[in-house]
């Protein structure tokens, strides 16, 4: 028994080293025939070569853009170009941004449309990293010489030397202001224009209200729109000149009450509402505007005007423990500009290079107080923040109720009197 179990491992045994040495044998015919077919590919060159290379998470992926069709030679072409990507570009391109991606504007731009619509396009201009900016908007009547005190508070270029001749005879400037020619039914500014100038001083120029020209509106949609812009202008300034071409215009002012009571307060968490600085001009004054006693008239009925308003008539802030009545009025006197006129008066002791620099001091001096902005206010008010709170304003009239009770109020009274 055991010489034919000892035969029987001996045959297996043999058996399996005949079955090994025929499948080494297998490999190596196979090795021979790669290596011949690689052999004939080599000596061949009119067959196309077929390159393998093993796939690799780390290795870049090559994106070839093709030529036209019947180009003999792709390498050599011109236009073929090979883009090279990978997982590190791609994920610094998206962490880095830019340092600076602000555009500049060389000309104004619509922020509100003259269909009263918002142009989010304009705030692609606004810098994202940028808190240290100021905000000026502007409100008057039809040709009160609005766009003309803006164009005053643009950087004034080395080479003009006579101001007067420049921005009022010439009517040059950034914002575009009506000349001479020009009816003076038709305003030059419709909307809500915007211009940055280089030290980030955001200027906004409105269409004029109290002004319904060509009657292209009914009264009462003229009138919801006027409020529409003060509101708004109220809410995203630092602060706002009151343009007016005569000693008091008492609508202007009652629709600037009206506007400041219709203001909503965006930031629900707290009572405390944001209100801008107001500067109150008076264009083309007479000489008697200039006397001290008509200032003091001035300025008593200003203070009268606005005794229960929150808006900030006088210039600066008010100390600690000094009253509101106390404080004079934020307000300027600025004569009509003639071609012959070379002096101001009363005196005549000031030109308009001087009166100009006293008008950018008193602008550019105010006070500066950070907005409140939803859900909470940043820890540093940028220019993006700024522009979220200009969305949310423009935004917030659609669901404004005091807006849509006053427009049925003066729907019902127009009808009335009609």
């Amino acid at each position: 028994m055991s010489e034919k179990r000892s035969r029987k491992y001996n045959n297996l045994k043999e058996s399996k080293e005949s079955k090994r040495t025929i499948v080494l044998a297998k490999k190596e015919e196979k090795d021979d025939d790669h290596s011949a077919h690689d052999h004939a590919i080599k000596s061949d060159p009119s067959k196309p070569k077929l390159l393998v290379k093993p796939k690799s998470d780390n290795q870049p992926v090559p994106i070839t853009i093709a030529t036209r069709e019947g180009s003999e030679n792709l390498s050599s072409s011109p236009t073929q170009k090979n883009v090279t990507l990978t997982k590190e570009l791609l994920v610094q391109a998206t962490v880095d941004p830019p340092a600076d991606k602000a555009l500049k504007l060389l000309q104004p731009i619509d922020i509100v449309t003259n269909h009263y619509h918002l142009n989010t396009a304009a705030l692609s201009y606004l810098n994202d990293g940028n808190d240290n900016f100021f905000v000026v908007g502007i409100i008057g009547g039809q040709g009160s010489g609005k766009s003309t005190f803006l164009n005053l508070l643009c950087p004034i270029d080395k080479d003009v030397v006579d101001l007067k001749q420049h921005y009022f005879n010439d009517k040059n400037g950034t914002f575009r202001t009506q000349q001479k020619d020009q009816s003076s039914a038709t305003p030059t500014t419709e909307g809500i224009q915007m211009f940055i100038t280089g030290n980030r001083t955001i200027l906004l120029d409105c269409s004029p209200v109290l002004c319904n020209p060509y009657m292209k509106k009914d009264a009462v949609q003229s009138e919801i729109d006027d409020l529409k812009m003060l509101i708004f202008l109220l809410s995203v300034c630092h602060l706002l000149i009151v343009v007016q071409d005569e000693l008091v215009n008492v609508n202007l002012l009652r629709l600037l009450q009206c506007a400041e009571m219709m203001k909503p307060n965006l930031d629900k968490e707290t009572t405390d509402e944001y209100y801008p600085n107001v500067m109150f001009i008076q264009n083309m004054a007479e000489p008697r505007d200039f006397s001290l006693n008509a200032k003091s008239q001035v300025d008593a009925m200003y203070k009268k005007f606005f005794q229960l308003s929150k808006l900030k008539i006088s210039p600066g802030s008010v100390p600690t423990g000094q009253e509101k009545s106390s404080r004079s009025v934020n307000y300027f006197v600025f004569p009509e500009v003639g071609v012959k006129q070379t002096k101001l008066y009363p005196r005549g002791d000031k030109d308009i290079n001087s009166l100009v620099e006293d008008f950018r001091r008193r602008v550019f001096m105010s006070p500066k107080k950070p907005m409140q902005i939803l859900p909470q206010p940043a820890p540093i008010f940028t220019e993006k923040s700024w522009s979220t709170l200009v969305t949310n304003v423009w935004e917030s009239h659609k669901s404004n109720y005091f807006l849509r009770k006053y427009e049925n109020f003066k729907e019902k009274e127009w009808s009335t009197n009609r």
